[in-house]
């Protein structure tokens, strides 16, 4: 199910109904809503130009032309390889493209489709491959009245009897610039240049220069609906109209993007989701856009990262926390001795050094605490609970006190390529991961020396590194391996994941947890879980369609598995339902762990103040663990090995998780 949130670029600028269904085009994809607006699904990833209905069928705009048929409740996707480069369609007495280089195009059945360019006015470059110009039409506009259909190009507007013939200019008071949007009701057009809105009322003939916005650099969108009139702006508002030459603006300052007449509701698609025109009530359930790239957890509080901003929940409702962050862009979030810390690029062009941030763990204020060389890009970083190393490039940082001062612990040169992939902590024994064939290295004294542990690995790049109670997992491009002996020795563990991990970008493996009692994996438009024993089993079903990009994250809390995806915000499953055989308790949360493994000390996130925390090793033998504060407690008196936890808040309520005691540092 979705988590509904976090929301960051809903941004809808499309919205068409049928008789059953109601799309709307986000910046992130299509979403379908079937009880008018009360709730949305996603439908396919990907940011739409337009749309229109034709004889019940819906087609939109995404670079080429596609019809969107359901059959059996799945969306299925039909291009429609006539046209190419859609910027706006129409549905009258036959369905019209408007187009990029190809044109005018019509059809009549939605299959065949037939141009007519005859009249319009034609752009050339120069190939110097063939030796000779190439001609092309580029149209942006549609509109028709009883008579006449119109046309935007980048010489004004032309048009044409509505049962076809050739085009004729209609530019009479309009300059020779490009005609973005165009809208007709009765006897009135409408035509959109840049900042300017321009009126005419004989088919084109001649136009009249009705509004010139004061600061909005365009007009996003125009439409006719009732007899009203309706136009949104880039960063000026909407307006209305019922005669096209006197405008009311109806909300200002945001970016609005589209209207849509459903039921007798007029909606407005805007910035930031789809209202309610008349009093601007939200329709927003389901419809989510948002790219996680990391999450993270400090006790009841849960982060969702992007690329430019973050987000925060308790459990309720997401909320904006980016309060403080000067980001051009960022990859993670890492949780370091409670608190949370951030490696960014600022804003402004060629800054000189990335900026190191950390806030508290409810997730605000951003506090700048120390920056680190700029190599072009933001800083990767992982953390074991009580260290951090940042990586980038060729370079790798450590810090022992939560970002404030940074060692280059960087292996020496020749040992890796020159990228780091990722970087990873087995309680404090590093493993960082290179560019080229087999490159993993490993490090027990925290960068001082440098050693290769890669046996058993393909000759094959690996990417990911995840240490973890049942073993440390490297992903390469010929697949998962594991390896239970710190690293020496590495085995395949991919029974039941997808075949090529080098060919399909979909597959490639973006972040593995540990719950309780087995794994889960996730690639970029995929989940996967296995038990102890790494048989891997689908879990996708249920999810909404993903794109095949470079983005995955996923968090264990409670009892609920997260999964932060590309596009469509944050997703969530019981643990129950991940097929891992019967848990080891039903009653009983599973505690946050961190770090895992440790060697010194832990910190237990129960959701509660924790009364007792009961360590048992697998012969049985029981200790109870020393609270430090905080959430912390010492490990020194355990042995190395895997210990069942049993927590016991003040309230009653019980957790269990597992524990990777190291051995402790001399």
């Amino acid at each position: 199910r979705t988590a509904n949130g976090p929301f960051s670029s809903t941004d809808v600028n499309v919205m068409l109904a049928t008789d059953s269904v109601v799309l709307v085009g986000a910046g992130c994809g299509i979403h379908c809503s079937t009880d008018e607006g009360s709730s949305w699904q996603v439908l396919r990833p990907g940011a739409i130009s337009c749309g229109a209905v034709y004889q019940g069928d819906i087609y939109v705009g995404q670079g080429g032309l596609h019809q969107l048929l359901p059959v059996d409740g799945v969306w299925n996707d039909v291009p429609v390889g006539a046209v190419g480069n859609v910027m706006d369609l129409l549905a009258a007495d036959v369905l019209m493209a408007a187009s990029l280089y190809q044109g005018f195009q019509s059809s009549a059945d939605g299959v065949t489709w037939l141009p007519n360019n005859d009249g319009l006015p034609r752009d050339s470059v120069y190939n110097p491959n063939l030796g000779m110009y190439v001609y092309f039409v580029n149209t942006y506009a549609l509109a028709v009245d009883v008579e006449q259909r119109y046309i935007g190009t980048p010489h004004g507007t032309y048009r044409s009897p509505l049962g076809g013939g050739a085009w004729e200019a209609a530019n009479s008071g309009l300059p020779d610039a490009t005609v973005t949007e165009l809208a007709s009701d009765g006897p009135v057009l409408l035509a959109a240049i840049g900042p300017q809105l321009f009126r005419s009322a004989d088919q084109g003939l001649s136009w009249t220069l009705v509004v010139d916005l004061p600061t909005a650099p365009r007009f996003n969108d125009l439409v006719a609906i009732d007899g009203t009139f309706y136009a949104s702006t880039e960063g000026d508002g909407s307006f209305s109209s019922a005669d096209g030459l006197v405008w009311q603006q109806a909300h200002a300052g945001t970016v609005t993007g589209t209207f849509l007449s459903v039921g007798g509701t007029l909606l407005i698609g805007k910035s930031n989701g789809v209202f309610t025109e008349a009093d601007g009530l939200a329709l927003n359930n389901g419809l989510v856009c948002c790219t996680v790239t990391d999450l993270a957890m400090i006790d009841n509080t849960v982060v969702a990262n992007e690329r430019k901003a973050v987000h925060a929940t308790t459990g309720g409702a997401w909320n904006p926390v980016s309060g403080g962050l000067d980001i051009a862009a960022h990859w993670d979030v890492a949780v370091v001795q409670d608190q949370f810390l951030i490696s960014t690029i600022p804003s402004g062009l060629g800054p000189a050094a990335c900026i190191n941030y950390r806030a508290p763990a409810s997730a605000a204020p951003w506090t700048p605490v120390s920056t680190l060389v700029n190599y072009g890009d933001p800083y990767a970083l992982s953390s074991n609970g009580e260290r951090v190393v940042a990586f980038t490039d060729d370079r790798l940082f450590l810090s022992e006190d939560q970002g404030t001062t940074w060692s280059d612990i960087s292996p020496p040169g020749g040992l890796v390529c020159n990228n780091f992939n990722d970087a990873g902590w087995w309680g404090d024994t590093l493993f960082v991961l290179g560019c080229s064939f087999g490159d993993v290295i490993r490090s027990a004294d925290l960068g001082a020396t440098w050693q290769y542990a890669n046996t058993g690995l393909p000759t094959a790049e690996p990417y990911l590194f995840r240490a973890l109670p049942f073993g440390l997992f490297v992903a390469t491009y010929q697949g998962l391996f594991v390896s239970t002996d710190n690293g020496v020795n590495w085995t395949s563990a991919n029974t039941g994941l997808p075949p090529d991990f080098s060919s399909f970008p979909s597959s490639y493996i973006q972040d593995i947890v540990a719950t309780a009692n087995g794994l889960v994996l996730c690639t970029n438009n995929a989940v996967f879980a296995a038990g102890p024993d790494l048989q891997w089993a689908d879990l996708t079903e249920g999810l909404p369609p993903l794109p095949d990009l470079y983005t995955g994250a996923l968090l264990v809390r409670n009892d609920t598995l997260w999964f932060g995806t590309n596009s469509f915000g944050v997703w969530q499953l019981p643990l129950a339902d991940l097929g891992l055989g019967t848990p080891e308790r039903a009653t009983h949360q599973v505690l946050a762990l961190h770090p895992n493994p440790a060697s010194t000390s832990v910190h237990i996130e129960a959701g509660g103040t924790l009364r007792h925390v009961l360590a048992v090793d697998l012969a049985g033998k029981r200790v109870e663990l020393t609270a430090l504060g905080g959430g912390r407690y010492a490990l020194q008196a355990l042995a190395p090995g895997l210990y069942s936890l049993y927590a016991t808040t003040t309230d009653g309520r019980q957790g269990r998780g597992r524990l990777v005691v190291l051995r402790q540092r001399e």
